[in-house]
This record gives C-alpha cells, structure tokens and sequence, in this order.
C-alpha cells in the first residue's frame, strides 16, 4: 500500500527526478495506464496498474509555471532544517554565475521565493504566535554552532517544546550566569551540540 500525505502543504522531494526540491503540495490525482478504457459497471474499486500521485508546484501555484504528478512515496513533510539548506541550495542555483536555461532559472526563482516566505512565516508563528506546551529543553551551543541551535530551537518549538536558547532568553542588563543557571534549573532536558 503506498503512502499517503494527510494534509496539503510544504512538501520535499525525497527521491526521483525532482530529489532536494521544495514545493507545494496542492491537489490528488491519478494516473492510469494508456490503453486503459473506464467502465462503470466493473470498475468498482482502484485498478491495477494506477498511480496515485500528489500535484506539486515549485513555488505559489501563481507564479509556478507547472506542477508535478509526484508520488507520494516520493514525498516527506519538509522541516525548518530542510528550508534552510534548500534556501542556501537555491541562493547559489540562482547566481548569476551560474549558467542555466531561463525556464528553470525562473522554476528556481519561484521555488526560492516559495521557500523563503514560507520560512519567514514558519518563524513569526514559533516565536511570536504559538505557544508551546511541552517540555523545556536547554540548549548548550557553541558560537560557530548558533545557526544550528537556532533552527533546532525552531523545530523543538514546532514540536510543542519549550526550548532555552541563551540568544533568546537573556535579556540585555541580565546576569548571564544567573539566567543560565535558571533556564538550567527549569529545563527537563539538556540538549550539548558542538562539531
């Protein structure tokens, strides 16, 4: 039985042709064999040799030149950590220095624009409107490890945790000392990262 995506949305390519993109899954549709002929009395459930696929576009359906019939075990959800690199991904896809066809210079173009707002948006809404619930988790970081930190501190927060990130949590004039060892006392778990 094949998979099956449970909502709309932002959506990566995990496999196939389009492997690495990020787009959005919009609409279900079927694909049937050629020489297959419909008939309303016997067909009553799926045929064989149909292919349920999910329709994509690199981008908002309104500046996206096409979408895709992409299967559905060929798709995952895509993370704040998969934006982030397909965002970095597309910035150099999208240099001038790169040589490439206009037609998908504009498909990157319209998949980075997608890529971009829908993190921005995904940001806003974890800092700013959700209120996570769940455990606190303290993260301890390096300063070459911060970008890291920050989008694990993003997903932790998409995921109903309730992350302590030094940047976030003190606050200028702030014993920094003191506010660690509080968001340390607090925390349920304690998250190390470093290379």
């Amino acid at each position: 039985m094949p998979k099956k995506m449970d909502r709309y949305g932002t959506v990566k390519v995990i496999s196939g042709e389009f492997k690495g993109r990020i787009g959005y899954y919009d609409d279900d549709d079927s694909f049937f064999p050629e020489d297959y002929e419909w008939n309303e009395e016997v067909n009553d459930g799926t045929p064989e040799g149909v292919t349920h696929v999910a329709i994509v576009y690199f981008g908002y359906f309104s500046l996206a030149t096409e979408y895709y019939g992409i299967p559905y075990d060929h798709l995952e959800y895509a993370s704040m950590y998969d934006l982030m690199n397909r965002k970095n991904e597309l910035t150099k896809l999208c240099s001038p220095y790169n040589k490439t066809s206009h037609k998908k210079l504009f498909s990157y173009f319209s998949e980075l624009h997608y890529v971009e707002t829908n993190l921005l948006e995904q940001i806003v809404e974890q800092r700013y409107m959700s209120k996570p619930s769940g455990a606190k988790v303290f993260i301890s970081h390096s300063s070459l490890d911060k970008p890291f930190a920050k989008m694990l501190c993003m997903d932790l927060e998409a995921n109903g945790y309730i992350p302590w990130l030094d940047e976030w949590n003190i606050k200028v004039g702030e014993s920094i000392p003191e506010q660690i060892s509080n968001g340390l006392g607090g925390s349920r778990f304690y998250y190390s990262y470093s290379f």
